[in-house]
């Protein structure tokens, strides 16, 4: 089944969803290549990590990000999101979704 990564900018065009890899650690940010929020100032150019692990996608702010990573509402450096679950960097919202209840 898919699991996906989607981020969600302030204006409609500024949004995206990639799958996440089962077998590797993806790196978010500014310019992330294909995982780049290049529109929102307040997210560093490589932001966080994530990581499929079993149903959970775990997510860990990177040592050079300057700007706090919210969690339910808290700064968090490491978390664990269940599908349907999100976190907020700047004006930027990320979900991770099962591609399976997405459908």
């Amino acid at each position: 089944s898919m699991t996906l990564l989607s981020a969600r900018g302030p204006l409609p065009e500024q949004a995206w969803t990639r799958e996440i890899p089962a077998d590797h650690a993806v790196e978010v940010g500014r310019s992330s290549g294909d995982w780049s929020a290049s529109w929102d100032a307040k997210i560093s150019r490589v932001h966080f990590r994530v990581r499929l692990h079993r149903d959970l996608l775990e997510v860990e702010q990177l040592a050079d990000a300057l700007n706090p990573v919210f969690y339910r509402g808290r700064r968090r450096k490491r978390f664990d999101l269940k599908p349907g679950e999100g976190f907020v960097v700047g004006e930027t919202v990320f979900t991770f979704e099962d591609g399976r209840a997405a459908r």
